[in-house]
């Protein structure tokens, strides 16, 4: 088993307490649904490119531990996923603004997890 971390804002979190388990979501971007996840304990903002520019709310606000199967999970920076998307879009640009792919994890299943209640986010 290893250990990865969910971050997301207040409403995902209610979401993910009330069912109990990360659902992949977003096909409508990438074709597939992810769970996105970082092996980051200690969040870094910019480099898993939660920044909230897009969207108003803090996506570091909430932090969920999931204990998984190695098997379930692959870095984003070795993923098929990832070598397509690039080949598509040329302008695909993961690397700006700070961000670091290299601490992105993704999984196309169900994961449970547990909110970290002790978590109270980045300090500003």
């Amino acid at each position: 088993m290893e250990r990865f971390f969910h971050y997301c804002c207040r409403h995902s979190a209610q979401l993910i307490t009330a069912r109990g388990f990360l659902r992949p979501h977003g096909a409508d971007q990438f074709g597939v649904a992810l769970v996105w996840l970082t092996d980051q304990s200690v969040p870094d903002r910019e480099g898993l490119g939660l920044t909230s520019h897009i969207q108003p709310c803090d996506r570091l606000e909430f932090q969920y531990v999931a204990d998984v199967l190695a098997g379930d999970v692959e870095p984003w920076i070795a993923s098929d996923l990832r070598r397509r998307l690039i080949q598509r879009d040329s302008t695909f640009h993961e690397f700006e603004d700070g961000r670091r792919p290299d601490t992105w994890f993704i999984a196309r299943r169900h994961l449970y997890a547990i909110r970290n209640r002790t978590y109270r986010g980045p300090t500003p």
